[in-house]
């Protein structure tokens, strides 16, 4: 029989007796002690590079969210934007009384443009359209906008022409009243051919782009050939907007929105003021751009977007044309359908390029030479505020890098 003080002595395993017996419970020992000692030394020597890289995470959030605020109310300039892709989204529902989806790729992109064609189906609601375009792009502090349209016939009147004129008027209308309020941002016109369209209505766009900038040359600066780049040739159209030209007009063509070399050196061989987009080109075409100095119109929500790109660091001209301090410029193209602004289109540039605020004030600065503004005092006093507004903004970041510098 087992006696008491046997039943109540705990029973040792057998393992922990093995490991006594062969004098190894020391070796097990050592090793725990290791991985205590290895751990704790190994965390007050890390506890350092910890604490800063925690820190530089916390100064890039700070470093991106005082960039954003800066280009929020940097003063801009906006150069590539349609009328029709400036709907609201919440006014392109209320016309269509139902939801809109977003673009996500080419194809999506024009099916969203039939839709706005299809509803923005008077001029009064043409007219409103135009209102709150001027309003949103104000109030991302665009200093200077351009706006594009096809004149269209709305009402599918016998007089195709007259037709377009009231289109026009109808456009013009919102920005004499915008300026009738005092309102600071300049709006400018861009009348556009679609190279979907017929050689006669072609003609007929670039006649009114003509009567209208001989009567009111203050708000049409230019014209654009723009639509469907897997339709119609440019060659269709060349001999209207040379036509065009002629008259003192400015002239943008949408360019290598598809691949079409020999569409491109023919667009290249015309020599426009701007080129739109500019994006499947070949390297030699991309220097003869480059060596014209002709500006490109770089809109990176949509050029994501119609491209399938994953981010603009993926986009084919731009790293080159920024590297060779090619004139460029930074737009929305359809707000409304890329769910963009003049603001979103800059920091998208800047995040890809790496760019400071001192940099992002530079390329905005740089658009001042792009305009299609013709009259030399209009432009001398846009570019006097502009740079007076930077100045003011680049001296408060001066003086917050000076707070940062430590002291002596």
């Amino acid at each position: 029989n087992k006696t008491s003080n046997e039943m109540r002595s705990p029973r040792i395993p057998q393992f922990v007796l093995s490991l006594l017996e062969r004098r190894r419970f020391y070796f097990v020992l050592g090793g725990l002690t290791t991985l205590i000692m290895g751990s704790l030394s190994g965390y007050l020597l890390l506890a350092p590079e910890i604490k800063r890289r925690r820190g530089e995470i916390r100064d890039e959030k700070e470093r991106k969210a005082r960039l954003s605020t800066f280009i929020r109310i940097l003063p801009k300039i906006e150069l590539h934007a349609h009328l029709s892709g400036c709907v609201r989204r919440s006014t392109l529902e209320a016309f269509a009384r139902s939801p809109v989806d977003a673009a996500t790729d080419l194809p999506g992109c024009f099916a969203m443009f039939k839709l706005m064609h299809l509803h923005i189906s008077t001029l009064e609601r043409v007219e409103r359209v135009a209102r709150e375009a001027l309003e949103d792009f104000a109030r991302d502090n665009v200093v200077y906008l351009e706006l594009r349209t096809t004149p269209r016939n709305l009402g599918r009147k016998a007089d195709e022409k007259q037709a377009k004129r009231e289109y026009l008027e109808a456009v013009l209308k919102a920005f004499e009243e915008w300026e009738g309020k005092g309102e600071k941002m300049l709006p400018r016109l861009l009348v556009s051919v679609d190279r979907s369209g017929t050689r006669s209505s072609a003609a007929e766009n670039v006649d009114l782009a003509i009567e209208f900038f001989d009567r009111n040359p203050r708000h049409v600066v230019g014209m654009d050939l723009s639509g469907d780049p897997t339709k119609g040739s440019f060659s269709d159209f060349e001999q209207e907007l040379e036509r065009a030209r002629a008259a003192g007009l400015k002239v943008s063509v949408h360019a290598a929105e598809v691949r079409n070399p020999a569409e491109v050196d023919k667009i290249l061989d015309f020599k426009p003021d701007r080129l739109g987009h500019f994006l499947c080109v070949s390297p030699s075409q991309l220097q003869r751009a480059m060596d014209d100095e002709t500006p490109v119109e770089i809109c990176p929500a949509s050029n994501c977007c119609t491209l399938g790109l994953p981010h603009l660091g993926h986009h084919p001209t731009l790293r080159r044309l920024v590297s060779a301090n090619h004139p460029v410029s930074f737009s929305t193209d359809d707000p409304g359908v890329f769910d963009t602004t003049a603001s979103h289109s800059l920091a998208l540039a800047a995040e890809c390029l790496g760019w400071d605020e001192w940099r992002v004030a530079g390329a905005v600065w740089d658009e001042v030479d792009q305009v299609f503004e013709g009259n030399r005092k209009v432009r001398s006093r846009m570019a006097r505020d502009i740079r007076m507004r930077m100045k003011a903004m680049l001296g408060v970041l001066e003086g917050l890098e000076k707070e940062k510098e430590p002291k002596s």
